[in-house]
């Protein structure tokens, strides 16, 4: 059972005749904004239960969503339940006629789901009719009038963050952490709670879970780990964090040595004796030693997050380890309980086809994915507020335009603006690409590793001279190493300063 959060983004408001084509459509726009962000009321059938039902719907209809969507039908004017609602919405509507806000009277949302009209919807009104929409296309409308009203919000692609589970019992303001602009997250006080961030706190109520979260490098991934595993451990579940980058080449050598290590790990990120260190000299050892050592003498869950599993991409036995933990994923059947205990959470960087091709043996296409992307203007805005405003609105939109929205580099120029030698904001926009300026350790490191790669550093010298793309999996490598980015089908530079930098150095 789910969650009840203090608000929604999107409430649906429906005759029980058409259920299932709402159903689909909540379905379809949860999947992109995240866990706990769609008031759908099936889902919340324990939190409605008993007799004022009616009191709950009108507050979440006209106080508790950002957007209403009106599902317009004959039989919608002619029940009782959905009058209450409607009635809560027009209320909402008055209101927000007489509000001085242009975009509150964008907050309603009428489509049209069947024949009929509603009371109190004019003729004159545009309802969009979605009957012969996919529920895809639907969801790319709703999602679209949301924007307006909050157009700083984060919206998942691909990635299908399902719904919640908990024990059932609403969660009250005060029960966590408030959810503001300037939240904190991790350990940085100024990195502000994105949607991600409230994705996979949902995610770590859930048992059997395999969870990816994907990104180019420095774009937070490790920190949405930490806080994943951070919350898993409030749910009374047992925690392993294991990052590979920890791992030296002699440990990555040989298969059977780095499957006794990482057994080794585990016992010991759970605080087990290690007395004599397991020695694993195949995966069948390793998956019963994951099995009867480590998942069966628990009593909770078991949640495994694994950093940097980009460390295994060119090994010899890259595909073999990434199958295991797909056959670990596939485990979780009735007939083997002893698997549902376990969560696992992974964080790569590279594409996943990189890593195994295989699509029935890779894990990184399997349960929910979590992409991480750049900064949106807004959460820039947000970041500079948390550090007392040491930027105007405009000169914060020039920092984003410089870096693109990239998280890393965004803390650095605050950090650097609010040091106590502080650099003024002019020098660090005039020295921003030389490689001993405010980003210069940055832009060394990435320089280093594409020397050690040539035909990276061609493919990104192509792309910043030439402006015509490399072949898809070099370009794939940049991507994942955060140095370019895809936009309209085109592959060019992530930001304004990686193109200035590299243009001349590389």
């Amino acid at each position: 059972m789910r969650t009840i959060p203090e608000s929604f983004l999107v409430a649906f408001s429906f005759a029980g005749e058409q259920r299932a084509l709402v159903h689909s459509i909540a379905e379809a726009v949860e999947s992109r904004l995240g866990a706990g962000t769609v008031f759908y009321d099936d889902w919340f059938e324990h939190w409605l239960a008993g007799a004022d039902a009616d009191l709950k719907l009108q507050s979440v209809y006209g106080e508790r969503c950002t957007l209403a969507v009106v599902c317009v039908s004959a039989r919608y004017g002619g029940k009782a339940w959905t009058q209450a609602e409607h009635r809560a919405i027009r209320a909402r509507q008055m209101r927000a006629d007489l509000s001085a806000r242009a975009l509150d009277r964008e907050a309603i949302l009428p489509i049209r789901v069947g024949d009929g009209d509603v009371p109190g919807i004019l003729f004159n009104a545009i309802v969009p009719d979605v009957c012969q929409r996919s529920p895809a296309e639907s969801a790319d409308l709703i999602i679209g009038r949301l924007r307006l009203l909050r157009p700083e919000l984060e919206v998942y692609s691909d990635a299908m963050v399902p719904a919640q589970e908990s024990d059932g019992t609403e969660s009250l303001p005060g029960d966590e952490p408030p959810d503001s602009d300037t939240e904190t997250a991790g350990s940085d006080d100024h990195c502000i709670v994105r949607p991600a961030d409230r994705a996979v706190r949902a995610l770590a109520s859930r048992c059997g879970l395999t969870l990816v979260i994907k990104g180019p490098e420095e774009m937070g991934k490790s920190r949405l780990l930490t806080v994943f595993i951070s919350h898993c451990q409030r749910q009374g579940k047992a925690c392993a964090c294991i990052d590979f980058s920890a791992f030296s080449r002699a440990d990555l050598s040989e298969y059977s040595t780095f499957l006794s290590l990482f057994a080794a790990t585990v016992k010991s990120e759970l605080g087990q004796d290690l007395g004599e260190p397991p020695v694993i000299g195949s995966q069948w050892e390793m998956n019963l030693f994951i099995e009867r050592s480590i998942l069966a003498p628990l009593s909770s869950g078991l949640a495994l997050g694994l950093d940097e599993v980009d460390r295994i991409l060119g090994r010899p036995y890259q595909a073999d380890f990434f199958s295991m933990l797909r056959s670990w994923h596939n485990a979780r059947t009735p007939l083997k309980p002893v698997w549902r205990k376990l969560d696992m959470a992974m964080v790569i960087s590279t594409e996943p086809y990189l890593l195994i091709d295989d699509d029935d043996r890779s894990p990184f296409n399997v349960g929910e994915i979590i992409e991480i992307g750049p900064l949106t203007i807004a959460e820039c805005l947000a970041i500079n507020r948390g550090y007392g405003d040491v930027l105007t609105s405009e000169e914060s939109r020039q920092l984003w335009s410089l870096l693109g929205g990239q998280p890393a580099l965004t803390q650095t120029a605050f950090k650097r603006l609010t040091a106590p030698d502080r650099m003024a904001f002019e020098s660090l926009m005039t020295r921003a690409a030389e490689p001993h300026g405010p980003f210069g350790s940055h832009l060394r490191k990435l320089s280093a590793k594409l020397h050690k790669a040539p035909e990276l550093k061609a493919a990104l010298r192509q792309i910043i001279d030439d402006g015509t793309r490399p072949e898809q999996s070099l370009c794939d490598r940049l991507a994942g190493a955060g140095l370019v980015r895809w936009e309209g089908g085109r592959v060019m530079p992530a930001n304004r300063l990686y193109a200035s930098y590299f243009g001349s150095v590389v």
